[in-house]
């Protein structure tokens, strides 16, 4: 399917958007038993980012293993506060878009079974506003598929844009 690459420019506004009741963010941690590791695995397989959850487990090793410091900053978990499980994920990463390194919103996903609370707005806020401390007042960027209609809505709402 192809890739829409969405954009927010600087100085634009992100209106607030709070987590529901029973919900908090979580930043990455590094386990013993991998358990953060394994919770984006399984979220992304459960939204079929990847075709099994070992296949989800090994890109996450490839892409983002090798920057601990950084993805312990930079990847924000929501948590079930009744069952102290993840059930979300997003993270303030990086890419290039021609030869600038950009901030890039990346791999927002939210097990199926919480759709429609508006977690994936929360997180979304919550992740811009991480990026503008982390990268500062930037141009930030996302690469999507255009059959993700509701991500693309969120995306919207908080300032990105289709870039021609």
């Amino acid at each position: 399917m192809p890739a829409i690459t969405m954009i927010r420019p600087r100085g634009a506004v992100l209106p607030a958007h709070p987590l529901p009741r029973g919900f908090s963010f979580k930043l990455f941690e590094s386990t013993p038993n991998l358990l953060y590791e394994k919770a984006w695995a399984r979220v992304e397989h459960s939204v079929n980012a990847f075709p099994t959850v070992d296949e989800a487990l090994a890109h996450f090793h490839r892409e983002f293993s090798p920057y601990p410091d950084e993805l312990s900053r930079r990847m924000v978990f929501v948590i079930d506060d009744t069952t102290n499980e993840p059930i979300a994920t997003i993270t303030a990463w990086w890419g290039y878009m021609g030869v600038h390194r950009r901030p890039r919103l990346h791999w927002l996903s939210l097990l199926p079974t919480y759709h429609g609370r508006g977690i994936g707005k929360a997180l979304v806020a919550e992740i811009t506003l991480l990026m503008t401390e982390i990268d500062g007042e930037d141009i930030f960027y996302l690469i999507t598929g255009e059959h993700r209609v509701k991500a693309m809505d969120i995306y919207k709402w908080a300032g990105y844009c289709v870039d021609n």
